[in-house]
């Protein structure tokens, strides 16, 4: 299991990223699932996605500093 830091929780990457059709300019975009532990509480069966093309972000993270500033 990888461990990394990303926002304001650690997440452990449950399965490598795998790309998808981003939903916003249909281009290929990055699917990650993940379980999150934001100090507190252990989450499972989270999930984000991220597209290079044209900025599109959906995620389900609580703390997540993306989502925040839209």
């Amino acid at each position: 299991m990888i461990l990394i830091a990303q926002e304001t929780t650690k997440q452990a990457i449950l399965d490598p990223s795998y790309t998808i059709e981003c939903p916003c300019c249909h281009q290929s975009a990055t699917d990650q699932r993940y379980d999150a532990h934001d100090g507190m509480s252990y989450g499972s069966g989270h999930y984000s996605i991220n597209c290079d093309h044209c900025g599109y972000h959906e995620c389900d993270n609580e703390c997540c500093l993306v989502c925040a500033l839209y």
